[in-house]
């Protein structure tokens, strides 16, 4: 099904999601020959808001972790000799 349409099918609740099927058949090389025409029913503009949601969120949630380097002086610090 997915080298045929790029739709991943999980007959059972097994451990993978759908986005690490996806990862692991491109990873062997396996490539959808078409899309899914499901794809089209997605309204473009919705799918923009909610990216743009993603990303705003992704940004504040960056601006508000430390640096790397004081992250490490505080949690990962070399004992005292």
């Amino acid at each position: 099904m997915f080298r045929e349409t790029g739709r991943v099918v999980i007959y059972e609740n097994l451990a993978f999601t759908v986005s690490s099927h996806v990862s692991i058949l491109m990873g062997l090389g396996v490539v959808p020959k078409a899309y899914d025409p499901f794809v089209d029913l997605v309204d473009l503009r919705t799918l923009q808001v909610h990216f743009a949601r993603v990303r705003e969120s992704i940004t504040r949630t960056v601006a508000a972790m430390p640096a790397h380097a004081d992250h490490l002086r505080k949690h990962a610090a070399a004992p005292p000799l």
